[in-house]
């Protein structure tokens, strides 16, 4: 089958086996141009504004009406691709199709929502939620109104490596099923829940950010502190303000323990150990040769342990029992209870 292209003006119109394709987008100075269209339906065309999003409509004759009834074809994302290409229904009634583009939306606000702080374990998934403004969009229900130039993600990085801004670790984050404006008391507002894994033990930060043009720009969000203007984006974007996550591993464990003096021993852990879960009579520690403890203070990682006088140049085994637990209750390891060390 025999196809003919034909420059007309602005436009360019394929005839392909009677069927005619034409660009006429809805923005002269930024316009799509139609270069193919196969007996099959494949129309492919020419992208002129990377990370916008094209929309395809067709007719039956070359004013009109024009219609979509195929919503993969509403709002098609073009990244940074120099040609796009679909496939269209091609019948008698549908002769002629046009390429639009789908104009960016400015991300007016947006915030971390939660976490605010927290303790997870090292590799096991954990969902970062945050909430977006952008005019247009979001207002449009009382839910979440996905909008294909409107990406969403969540990320984390190291406190003391590289900085967010072309650095973190970010992941897509999708629409809130649960999202009501609402319920939440946030008119106008949609929530995205991304989710992360982070990948050593250790303390990290974690964001959100929003685009309003399918990722080539980006607006960060931290905390809300307070009131007045330090809501999220509002007062900018500080590393400060965004969520501390503490990694643990999946199991409290004794690294060492040494003699400060006489009478006071420090027991050191792979991570910190919950003040609440340390009883003050230093009961869930025991020793070997006659050694006894009778008070216990959390230091972080560490224990402090009050002692009866001990032997100098004596060696002694401290045994920490089971009760003893980090954050997320983590209990010790039967493997790495215990630490010997030598009395002063």
């Amino acid at each position: 089958m025999a196809s003919l292209l034909v420059g007309i003006g602005l436009h360019l119109i394929m005839v392909c086996g009677g069927i005619r394709a034409t660009a006429q987008p809805s923005d002269p100075g930024n316009r799509p141009i139609i270069t193919r269209l196969t007996p099959a339906g494949t129309l492919t065309w020419s992208n002129l504004a990377p990370y916008s999003a094209c929309r395809v409509e067709w007719a039956g004759a070359p004013n009109g009406p024009w219609t979509n009834t195929a919503p993969q074809l509403r709002d098609i994302l073009t990244g940074d691709n120099t040609t796009l290409s679909a496939t269209v229904p091609v019948t008698n009634q549908m002769r002629f199709y046009r390429v639009g583009m789908t104009p960016p939306f400015a991300v007016d606000w947006c915030r971390l929502q939660d976490p605010q702080s927290s303790y997870v374990t090292v590799s096991n998934a954990f969902n970062i939620y945050g909430r977006v403004q952008i005019a247009g969009v979001t207002d449009r229900t009382d839910g979440v109104d996905p909008q294909a130039l409107v990406k969403a993600e969540v990320g984390y990085k190291s406190p003391i490596v590289g900085t967010w801004f072309g650095g973190g670790t970010w992941t897509n984050a999708v629409p809130n099923p649960g999202w009501s404006a609402a319920a939440a008391g946030e008119p106008n507002k949609d929530e995205y829940v991304g989710t992360i894994n982070l990948p050593a033990p250790g303390d990290y930060y974690v964001a959100v950010r929003f685009s309003g043009d399918g990722g080539n720009s980006w607006l960060w969000g931290d905390l809300r502190l307070g009131g007045g203007g330090n809501d999220g984006s509002n007062d900018g974007f500080d590393a400060m303000t965004t969520a501390r996550v503490t990694a643990l591993n999946p199991e409290l464990k004794v690294l060492a323990a040494f003699s400060d003096t006489p009478t006071q021993v420090s027991v050191y852990f792979n991570q910190g150990v919950s003040p609440a879960l340390v009883r003050s009579d230093g009961s869930q520690f025991t020793f070997t040769n006659g050694l006894l403890a009778y008070s216990a203070v959390v230091n972080g990682s560490s224990v402090v342990l009050t002692t009866t006088l001990q032997t100098h140049s004596q060696n002694y085994t401290v045994a920490v029992g089971g009760t003893v637990r980090d954050y997320l209750d983590h209990g010790v390891s039967a493997a790495a209870n215990t630490a010997t060390f030598t009395g002063q």
